[in-house]
């Protein structure tokens, strides 16, 4: 089984830095720095906590002929209107 991103998310951060700073009372930039370090720290750690990614992104999973039957993929949640199936190649359905 291998899998890979296919179309990585535009800013990999749980939050904007312009939202914090609002919901902070902040502005101006003199803070912008420190604060994008700790939206980063943030989603790092809790992207380790729950071992995986929890920003919108395409993957690509491959799986070998043992699991021919059933298929448990390894990133949710899934949106299931983009889901496409195939075997070597050939669109199966879902």
């Amino acid at each position: 089984m291998s899998l890979s991103v296919t179309t990585a998310a535009a800013d990999p951060s749980l939050c904007a830095l312009s939202d914090l700073k609002t919901k902070m009372g902040i502005s101006g930039s003199s803070y912008d720095t420190a604060l994008t370090r700790a939206i980063n720290v943030a989603t790092a750690l809790i992207q380790r906590y729950l071992g995986r990614y929890v920003v919108r992104q395409t993957y690509s999973e491959t799986f070998g002929p043992r699991y021919r039957m059933r298929v448990g993929l390894t990133q949710a949640p899934v949106d299931s209107d983009s889901v496409s199936i195939t075997d070597d190649g050939t669109a199966v359905s879902s």
